[in-house]
């Protein structure tokens, strides 16, 4: 899956375009869209689990969830009923060999430091700002509107940013401070509202499958689809 590159920039990750986020290849095959945004969420959940207990670091795990979750992307990207991702060559070329992830958790401690609120020796206050700032940052990986993919890391930074500080009580520079990081109002208004439906929407998945778990193996999937086939 060849993804559109928005800008020249290494701060800049190549996005998904529209024509990508509206057809998946899982859809083309049947999967209903509520279904591939569960198993999708399921593969991230595992992706996760697996770089913690190699201890790989936050980084690696990062870009992992990224990748991962742009493979699955477009018409043209991998199913979620076929097994792809057993041959790395298939996974490369389906991405056209673009495995390059800008993470914004660095980016944002940047951010907060050039804003002069996270100084050399941080107070709890400061402190808390921070882990607040990375924490949006992480359950954004989860989101269901794909944010990693839809999204520059420099806006997402932004956007966890001026979140974290209003739920912390830091008060920011009384200027539009987010366009010095070439972030427009609009977008931010767009990521803060996709930022607080994260812990519900995840929420909501793991109530949903409470009983039965979410289809992990082609297999399990397809007998989930002739049962639901058949009930209907």
């Amino acid at each position: 899956m060849v993804l559109e590159s928005t800008k020249l920039s290494s701060l800049c990750n190549s996005l998904a375009s529209v024509e990508q986020l509206s057809t998946s290849s899982s859809a083309l095959d049947g999967v209903p869209s509520d279904w591939e945004s569960s198993i999708r969420y399921a593969g991230l959940q595992i992706t996760q689990a697996a770089g913690i207990l190699l201890r790989l670091s936050q980084d690696i795990v990062v870009q992992a969830m990224v990748i991962f979750t742009r493979f699955y992307v477009g018409p043209e990207g991998g199913s979620l009923r076929i097994n792809s991702a057993k041959s790395e060559s298939i996974v490369l070329r389906t991405l056209a060999f673009d495995v390059k992830v800008t993470v914004p958790h660095h980016l944002a401690l940047t951010y907060l430091q050039t804003l002069g609120v996270l100084p050399p020796v941080p107070s709890s206050k400061s402190r808390a700002l921070a882990a607040r700032t990375l924490s949006y940052l992480n359950s954004a990986l989860f989101s269901p509107q794909l944010l990693y993919v839809t999204s520059q890391p420099t806006a997402l930074a932004v956007a966890a940013i001026y979140l974290a500080a209003r739920e912390v009580g830091v008060k920011l520079p009384g200027i539009e401070w987010w366009e010095v990081f070439d972030v427009d109002r609009e977008d931010l208004g767009f990521l803060v509202v996709a930022y607080r439906s994260c812990d519900a929407w995840v929420g909501a998945e793991r109530e949903k499958w409470l009983n039965e778990g979410c289809p992990l193996t082609v297999d399990e999937l397809d007998r989930m689809m002739q049962d639901a086939r058949a009930v209907s």
